[in-house]
């Protein structure tokens, strides 16, 4: 076919290995679901809160058998995993940035595209933490807002660097091209899906913006429990189910992408080989999943001690 590129260019398991693109899909869909918990662990804890003030007997308040202690608890591990889980895939999405920077001048348009997909799952889990677990009137909050701010300064750089370099776009020049596998133009794909990731992180700003005042301020009527409610819990569903959406988009892009282009590189199926960088990128889920075990353990057994309590009370 004449708009068919056949001289996509060399493989590059380093960039685009299948280890590497796993690790960051892996770690956006553990994102999704951490703070999807997490906001429903929001709405128990001010439901209850709410509850214990008006209550005239306060540990009589529970929530399937668990009292507000229990949940702030189960609570504050959700927003820790969550934290991790941002932590790890910013510090790795700024490395394959600044890996990809160096080598733009000699990296296919490909693999800059497979780049700008694979960074962009880091989106979701920034906006979840800014929104759920981020707190800037803490040393640790600061220096998270600033990793943060770092990933989005460098990811900036580098989608401008891309948009730039698609200008030369030659579907007859080896590495200058890619098969688009459906996904519509590749200047307009990159400006939409870059405009729509930073209005997501710019509303997340402004929610835990909005939101700071409400965090440790208690509730006495109902009026400000609907509030604490809106800020906490409503505003930031709805901004991460706006997140949640890059996830099926940019999966989408890279698995038609690979299938409409690997067959097409040079060495094309060393990308399929787990070698020492798709092993290292996959290692670095470890400290996430084992922080879900924990957490799932400690719900199991703060469950038990408080079934054991309740039945004491009989």
């Amino acid at each position: 076919m004449a708009n068919e590129c056949v001289e996509v260019g060399d493989a590059n398991p380093d960039i685009a290995g299948v280890g590497i693109l796993l690790s960051f899909g892996i770690q956006a869909l553990l994102t999704i679901i951490i703070s999807s918990v997490s906001l429903f662990l929001e709405f128990v804890t001010i439901k209850l809160e709410w509850e214990t003030s008006q209550a005239a007997i306060v540990n009589k308040v529970k929530f399937w058998n668990r009292n507000e202690a229990t949940w702030n608890q189960l609570l504050t591990t959700t927003k820790t995993l969550l934290k991790t889980n941002s932590d790890v895939q910013a510090v790795t999405g700024i490395a394959l940035l600044i890996s990809a920077l160096a080598q733009m001048n000699t990296l296919a348009f490909y693999h800059l595209r497979l780049v700008y997909d694979t960074v962009s799952f880091v989106a979701i889990s920034t906006t979840a933490a800014i929104v759920c677990s981020l707190d800037p009137q803490t040393s640790s909050g600061i220096i998270r807002c600033c990793l943060v701010l770092l990933w989005f300064g460098i990811y900036l750089i580098y989608t401008g660097a891309f948009m730039g370099k698609l200008k030369s776009w030659d579907i007859a020049t080896r590495g200058r091209c890619y098969n688009k596998g459906g996904n519509g133009g590749p200047h307009i794909y990159v400006g939409v899906t870059y405009s729509y990731m930073c209005s997501s992180v710019f509303v997340a700003g402004l929610i835990t913006y909005g939101a700071r005042a409400k965090r440790s301020q208690s509730i006495s009527t109902f009026k400000e429990m609907q509030r604490k409610r809106r800020w906490k819990v409503k505003y930031p569903l709805a901004l991460l189910f706006m997140a949640y959406l890059l996830y099926p988009t940019h999966m989408r892009s890279i698995i038609t992408l690979r299938t409409a282009n690997e067959s097409l590189l040079t060495s094309g199926n060393t990308e399929q080989e787990w070698g020492f960088g798709q092993v290292s990128a996959i290692i670095l889920l470890a400290p996430n999943l084992a922080g879900i075990l924990v957490a799932v353990r400690k719900i199991g057994t703060n469950g038990k001690k408080t079934i054991q309590m309740s039945s004491k009370d009989f």
